[in-house]
């Protein structure tokens, strides 16, 4: 296999992690904030993306920096690319959790 193709390869298997990690944390946050799990969910959630994510780096990594950073940075536009599309969608989303905005008289 060329060196580009197991790149590409690396690029794509942190794009797939990426989805993985950050749409497990949007999906944990949205069962917590819906009342649907209890928030202990979070810290399981956490310790399986966590280990799925690190261990899918080591082996696909083999030691390699740059096939690290490749997956890095396929994780990371993931979790970019989630952010706006998710801060686009409305307050619905946002922190709170509220359908409403999330105007709490911090603001005057």
């Amino acid at each position: 296999m060329s060196e580009i193709t197991v790149y590409v390869g690396m690029l794509v298997a942190g794009i797939a992690l990426g989805v993985f990690y950050w749409g497990g944390l949007w999906w944990t946050c949205q069962r917590i904030m819906d009342g649907r799990a209890n928030p202990a969910l979070m810290g399981l959630s956490y310790f399986v993306r966590l280990g799925v994510a690190v261990g899918a780096m080591y082996l696909l990594g083999q030691g390699s920096m740059i096939r690290l950073v490749l997956i890095v940075v396929g994780m990371l536009g993931v979790r970019i690319a989630m952010s706006r599309s998710l801060s686009a969608a409305g307050p619905s989303t946002g922190a709170c959790g509220a359908e409403e905005s999330c105007d709490h008289g911090h603001h005057s």
